[in-house]
Parts: structure tokens; C-alpha cells; sequence
């Protein structure tokens, strides 16, 4: 099975914000494929109980969502690290999202998978800062846990998003980000709500996302506000966009 992964820079997602063409960025990563495998029963080992690889409750209707994202697949882009879905054997995701493909008929053409690579890389280099005078130049609203609200990245609103357990609350987010993207023209939705991101991305994408961006930012700039919250964060050579 081949599944086209696109190489994209900074660049390009810069020439789209440049040109006001709205876009959907959305992100998956192992806590999104380990919530979707083990909705299916086929995780490898259920470590976690209850919960998701980040310590939230698991939701068995929010693997639900991520399968309706790629069985109903939209055609967006979607962000993840490509050595998971590549040909490299020792990386556990490959196959089981192989197996997922296989098994619910997914057309692997249709599948708009980005690699990360621009987005992680460039943010522990402090080089996303093209990014961030093209995001304020622009109507750019966060969609976030309380402690982003410090981030040094101008903003015209913000949707406050439980740190905990977003899943739960996410009628509400939805709806007042439906109602800025009415409100604002030209809006653009960072999205940092954790891993129901994508999942809501997926559920607002029919009614917005002709009108607004959604871009899916993950947890890149924990570092920058004193709270790394990944391993990965250990490896930043800067702490400031």
C-alpha cells in the first residue's frame, strides 16, 4: 500500500494565508491512532485503561469521530510524522493503520497526508516567525486552554478550551467558533485543544471551512510559555517565536 505523503514547507502554507484562500490544517498523532485502533480493537496493549495517552478519560464516541474523519474523508489536509505511515517496519503505526485502511475500504488516494516536519522543526529553531507576522496580519484566533492567552502571537478573540477533558465541552467550542467565524471576516482558528482537535476540525470543516482557516498547531508552543509538555520539547533550541 502506497500513501502519497506531501512534503510541504513554511512556505507553502504562507503562500495560502498570503493569497486569504481558507484552508483546513488539521493533525493526527499517536494519541489520535491509538484512540481510533483501540475504538477497533486492535491497539497493540491497552495501557492506558480508561484513559488516552495523555491522561485524559478516553471517549469511546471521540475515536468514533476520528474514524468518521478519514472514512468520510473530506479531503483536507491532514498533518502527521510521516514514519509512521512509511515504509520503515519498526515504527507500530504503520501497520495497524495499514490494517485500518484495508479493512473500511479508505481510497489511500484521497488521503491528503503533510508531514509535520515544517511545523515542530521550525518551532524549536524559533523560525516560525513569518508564520506569526502572517497570522497578525490577520482576524487570528486561538482556540485554546487558558495558560495560551499569554502567547506572544497577536490575536483578535479567543475560544477558552477545558485543559482537561475538552471532549466534553465541545458543543460549546464549536459553537462560539462558528459564531466568530460568522462574526470575523477572513478568520483564522489556531487550534490548540488537544486531541480533540481534529475531530472538531472535522465536524466544523462543512459548515466554515470554506469561509475560515482552522490550523491545527498541536502543542508547539508549550516551550514557549514555560510548560513543555512533550519530549519532544526537551530538544528546543529557543523558548520565544
Amino acid at each position: 500500500m502506497h500513501i502519497n505523503i506531501h512534503n510541504w514547507g513554511l512556505p507553502q502554507y504562507l503562500d495560502l494565508l498570503q493569497k486569504h484562500q481558507p484552508f483546513t490544517l488539521g493533525k493526527f498523532g499517536d494519541g489520535e491512532l491509538a484512540c481510533l485502533f483501540k475504538l477497533h480493537g486492535y491497539s497493540e496493549v491497552d495501557h492506558f485503561g480508561e484513559k488516552n495517552i495523555d491522561g485524559h478519560r478516553y471517549f469511546k464516541a471521540l475515536g468514533q469521530a476520528f474514524h468518521e474523519s478519514f472514512v468520510n474523508e473530506k479531503e483536507y489536509m491532514k498533518m502527521c510524522d510521516p514514519k509512521w505511515l512509511g515504509p520503515v517496519e519498526q515504527f507500530k503505526h504503520q501497520p495497524l493503520f495499514e490494517r485500518y485502511v484495508r479493512q473500511f475500504d479508505i481510497d489511500p488516494s484521497k488521503l491528503r497526508i503533510h508531514t509535520h516536519d515544517w511545523m515542530y522543526g521550525g518551532a524549536s529553531r524559533g523560525e516560525l516567525g513569518p508564520l506569526k507576522e502572517e497570522l497578525e496580519k490577520r482576524n487570528f484566533i486561538i482556540v485554546s486552554e487558558p495558560r495560551k492567552r499569554a502567547l506572544n502571537i497577536k490575536y483578535v478573540d479567543f475560544v477558552e478550551v477545558p485543559a482537561v477533558n475538552a471532549w466534553m465541552d465541545k458543543t460549546r467550542i464549536m459553537k462560539e467558533v462558528r459564531e466568530m467565524a460568522d462574526h470575523y471576516e477572513d478568520a483564522v482558528f489556531g487550534m490548540m485543544s488537544g486531541m480533540p482537535t481534529l475531530a472538531m476540525q472535522d465536524i466544523l470543516y462543512p459548515d466554515i471551512g470554506g469561509k475560515a482557516t482552522m490550523m491545527s498547531f498541536g502543542s508547539i508552543f508549550d516551550p514557549y510559555l514555560g510548560h513543555p509538555t512533550r519530549i519532544l520539547h526537551n530538544h528546543y533550541e529557543v523558548k520565544s517565536i
